[in-house]
């Protein structure tokens, strides 16, 4: 499902018009238009007046240029604009399908009369509207039914989770029991969240709380990797026991589904990075407990090196952990809400990979989709385009890491002018010695070593870790020179630092 599936046609036809000339380096063919639309020149031309119109007060503070001509017409951006500021996400906000999704995730429960009143539709119409969404809800195995969604919770949740990512609820309130819980994680996991994944964390348990108030009883029936994956885990038990004192869960049946179910989203929703010791505290319970995850990534693993003619060993942790990533959404959850239609998927496509990883990618999704692995086939063969999306990814980091690049993250207490001094004089002590990326640290982000002169907190202790006095000596520069000399010639991920 793509977020622009909510729209009508006519403003879905607008958009795709938008996209094009968003996407197009120049002017673009009004008759190539109408062909990949399917409509007549002079539909065409009606809709351009109205994307016109509709853009018209970004044309007037000169944020855009829309040139329309007889043939042809051309977007240019003046301003820095993204293509769902100009107009996408207002149309989908702006959208009947998207205001029913709204009312029911506002009341729980809309009746007909609230439905026809809030929406000004008549009753046919609104029907019409219920049909299209069942059609698009059916991918997460959900449904409207008596002005609700039914489905099982989880996956009422996952998929508001995936709507508000793509589309930001406009008015969001701040909860300081959110900030409570995530501080709650991080001093358990001894983890520092950055702020993208601290937000997650707090859009699910936004989501969550609205469903409680809401919902009186809901399907709290859970997909069996959840309980596999949580069982005989000391992660999930300090989690489960960090909420229920926060939150002030008592009853048995509640606990459980809202702990699992947040278990479940911390999985599969990519929020912690590869270097942390948790993630490989996590590793190594999931495959002790030997979880139908632990094998299908097992195979997974063995797959890739299989495809990229590589042993074992050259697929490090890191990569194993964004197969990890990419396998645990799909296996622990049903449907996605793409943003990027077919045509942007493209065009990013081959914008960014060259071509040798596109086809490697393409070689690995037709073994994926051939595995004697039942199981893994039938998920790939589900979500084929998400795991191309990935595995681009995965593939060209792969490759790139070939190159031996190494991430260096700087963290002390001076003012940026120094930070900037520092990060000069590593530059030109350590040329020559390997392909370096030397920034200032931040939260949640993967280094191979993070240097710093002060001490850290055990949050902060989840990767290698160099420290220095003062301005760092000729001494400190050496002993830095030699930890990046042997990180060179060992594979990234597997290298621990003690001192």
């Amino acid at each position: 499902m793509f977020k622009t599936d909510l729209l009508d046609k006519q403003d879905r036809i607008v958009v795709m018009i938008l996209e094009a000339l968003y996407l197009a380096d120049g002017a673009v063919s009004k008759q190539k238009l109408s062909q990949e639309l399917a409509v007549s020149l002079s539909s065409l031309n009606r809709y351009i007046a109205q994307l016109n119109q509709l853009l018209a007060p970004q044309i007037n503070a000169g944020a855009v240029i829309l040139n329309i001509q007889s043939n042809q017409l051309e977007l240019k951006l003046v301003g820095q604009v993204t293509f769902d500021e100009l107009y996408c996400d207002q149309a989908i906000r702006n959208a009947i399908n998207y205001q029913i999704l709204m009312l029911i995730y506002q009341k729980g429960k809309v009746t007909l009369p609230e439905f026809v009143f809030e929406l000004a539709l008549s009753e046919a119409s609104l029907y019409r509207h219920l049909q299209q969404l069942n059609s698009l809800l059916a991918e997460f195995k959900l449904t409207i039914k008596q002005g609700q969604l039914s489905g099982t919770e989880l996956q009422i949740r996952y998929f508001y989770y995936q709507l508000f990512t793509l589309i930001p609820i406009t008015a969001t309130k701040q909860n300081v029991l959110h900030d409570q819980y995530i501080r709650g994680l991080e001093e358990h996991f001894a983890y520092q969240f950055n702020a993208v994944a601290a937000q997650r964390i707090k859009l699910w348990i936004t989501i969550s709380r609205q469903r409680q108030l809401t919902i009186t009883q809901f399907d709290r029936r859970l997909p069996a990797a959840v309980t596999d994956l949580s069982r005989n885990n000391v992660l999930f038990d300090q989690m489960s026991a960090n909420y229920r004192q926060l939150f002030g869960q008592t009853d048995a049946t509640a606990v459980n589904f809202e702990t699992k179910a947040l278990f479940a989203m911390l999985v599969g929703m990519s929020v912690f990075n590869s270097q942390a010791a948790l993630v490989w505290e996590f590793a190594d319970i999931y495959l002790h407990n030997d979880t139908e995850l632990s094998q299908l990534l097992t195979v997974f693993n063995r797959l890739l090196c299989q495809s990229l003619a590589i042993q074992p060993e050259q697929w490090g942790f890191s990569f194993s952990k964004a197969l990890f990533d990419t396998l645990a959404q799909p296996y622990l959850f049903t449907g996605e809400l793409s943003k990027f239609t077919p045509k942007r998927a493209d065009y990013y496509r081959q914008f960014y990979f060259p071509v040798e990883i596109q086809r490697n990618v393409g070689q690995i999704i037709e073994r994926l989709k051939q595995s004697t692995c039942v199981k893994l086939r039938q998920i790939v063969l589900k979500n084929e385009a998400y795991f191309r999306r990935c595995l681009l990814l995965v593939v060209d980091e792969f490759e790139g890491q070939q190159t031996h690049e190494l991430k260096l993250g700087l963290e002390p207490d001076f003012t940026d002018s120094t930070v900037h001094l520092l990060i000069n004089k590593l530059h030109q002590y350590l040329a020559g010695q390997a392909l370096i990326e030397i920034t200032p640290y931040q939260p949640g982000h993967d280094y191979d070593l993070v240097l710093t002169n002060r001490q850290l907190t055990e949050t902060e202790k989840s990767q290698p870790i160099y420290r220095f006095a003062d301005l760092a000596s000729l001494r400190d520069f050496k002993n830095i020179r030699k930890i990046v000399i042997k990180m060179s010639l060992i594979e990234k991920g597997l290298v621990v630092l003690n001192n």
